[in-house]
């Protein structure tokens, strides 16, 4: 429907356009030419504004062509050093190794500086914003689920910030066109919509991560192309079986949306653990206050009440030191060596894998 609507304007200002230009061509009067041109220019921001449109739909004309992101990136770089304001700190942490992929160079960058310009006005006050690139194997059926895409190979740009974070509904809602927390005049809402199509008609899948007072991290993940330059690693194949006395220990995972604490405990179980599960930090606390035989408290940073995921771990750490805890989040690495959500306990980065998982459950246990 988007995409028919913009189809529809796009035709409409076209005639508009050319009429316009017509007629300033012809017009001698200097008020008359000073109306066209305001004209002019409204009817160019509504060719703009719908083309932006077209791309959320995924029918704009793309020029796709191998791509390093070290180029990319560098490029941007070089814009943001003359757009960013100075109280806020840019670091750029890029695998050396990035396997290639196939994307629109202009659109590419142009995503890069919508998400770094939005990360800013996130830090009215200033703070870090971190752009990050990684290879990512999503090659079992959890990452697939977790990421919404198919099995394969990704390289994942993330943009963050340590700004202002967003509320649930805002989190949910802002891939949407014309969506925006900003005051009037300062966007158009359509810069997130822009990048997400984009990625999307590249192949590839947005994440939002974030949490009130902490931050955000927008994820880019683009199919990585065969045959790049860098060799492909071998995926890690190292058992997802944590050892031993895995079932006689109790993991109580806390998460508040349903469906991905069904998906964390289906994991918990299939590495042979008992689970059970809390719905926020508030009834986590309590259920730890009841029960004396927890082994390990999985929990999500974003967790709505009083008790953060970092509310809460503190407060086991501190209440029952023998219970272990394990962190995950959606932020990027760049956020979480920042030292302001929980550096002191292990964090597992979303999406990870089955291995991934229990590698770092038979860490904490010592049982590696």
């Amino acid at each position: 429907m988007t995409g028919g609507i913009a189809h529809d304007f796009n035709n409409l200002l076209t005639v508009i356009i050319g009429n316009l230009e017509l007629l300033e061509m012809t017009e001698t009067g200097d008020k008359s030419k000073a109306l066209i041109s305001d004209a002019l220019g409204a009817a160019e921001l509504g060719a703009d504004l719908t083309s932006r449109l077209m791309v959320f739909s995924r029918k704009s004309t793309l020029r796709p062509e191998a791509i390093d992101l070290h180029d990319t990136v560098e490029q941007s770089m070089a814009l943001l050093k003359r757009t960013i304001a100075a109280h806020c700190l840019v670091e750029t942490s890029l695998s050396d190794h990035l396997w290639q992929i196939k994307a629109d160079p202009m659109q590419l960058q142009t995503a890069i500086l919508n998400l770094a310009l939005n990360a800013q006005d996130a830090m009215p006050d200033g703070g870090r914003m971190f752009i990050e690139a990684r290879n990512v194997v999503v090659d079992d059926k959890y990452v697939a689920q977790d990421v919404d895409v198919s099995l394969g190979d990704y390289v994942r740009l993330s943009v963050s910030d340590t700004g202002q974070g967003m509320t649930s509904e805002s989190r949910q809602r802002a891939l949407e066109p014309f969506f925006t927390t900003k005051p009037i005049g300062k966007g158009t809402g359509l810069g997130l919509s822009m990048v997400y199509g984009f990625v999307r008609q590249s192949g590839g899948h947005v994440t939002i991560y974030s949490e009130l007072g902490q931050g955000t991290t927008v994820s880019l993940y683009f199919p990585a192309l065969a045959g790049g330059p860098a060799a492909r690693e071998a995926p890690d194949t190292a058992t997802t079986q944590v050892s031993l006395t895995a079932g006689e220990r109790l993991v109580l995972v806390v998460e508040d949306d349903p469906a991905v604490r069904r998906l964390s405990e289906a994991r918990i179980v299939e590495l042979g653990f008992k689970c059970i599960g809390a719905a926020s930090g508030d009834e986590a606390a309590e259920i730890i206050e009841t029960r004396d035989d927890i082994a390990l408290v999985f929990t999500d940073l974003v967790m709505p009440g009083k008790l953060s995921g970092y509310d809460l771990a503190k407060l086991v750490a501190a209440q029952k030191p023998q219970v272990k805890i394990l962190l995950t989040s959606g932020f990027s690495e760049g956020m979480l060596r920042d030292g302001r959500i929980g550096s002191e306990f292990v964090i597992l980065r979303k999406p990870y894998r089955q291995s991934d998982l229990a590698k770092a459950i038979r860490a904490i246990f010592g049982d590696a």
